[in-house]
């Protein structure tokens, strides 16, 4: 079961990511700004807890909790719990590295790939 994080800052609005039964700090936001980013901002927070997480989910105020209601206009509390019954589908954020080519010319080694084969 997972634990009850914490943080230092008590005036931000966290986003935690419940993964094998570990709770993932995914993102903190000026509790002053966030009202900022949509008039339905726990909607908002879903969408953007989903598109971390990589699939649908639900947002709850406590580990294993009722799910919010997403249409409420303010925000109750300032922690909030994204739990999706999916394996999560993460983006490696490596993956636009300085290694990575964007070129969409030939490079040496890859211009005789085709003709190789």
């Amino acid at each position: 079961m997972a634990t009850t994080p914490t943080t230092d800052n008590d005036s931000n609005i966290n986003l935690w990511i419940i993964q094998q039964e570990k709770c993932h700090l995914a993102l903190s936001i000026p509790a002053t700004e966030f009202q900022h980013f949509s008039l339905r901002p726990l909607a908002w927070l879903r969408y953007l807890a989903g598109a971390l997480y990589g699939r649908e989910g639900d947002l709850s105020v406590s580990i294993n909790g009722h799910t919010v209601d997403y249409d409420q206009l303010t925000l109750c509390d300032r922690d909030y719990y994204f739990t999706s019954p999916e394996t999560a589908y993460l983006l490696d954020p490596k993956i636009m590295d300085e290694r990575q080519s964007y070129s969409t010319h030939n490079t040496a080694g890859r211009g005789g790939f085709k003709e190789e084969i």
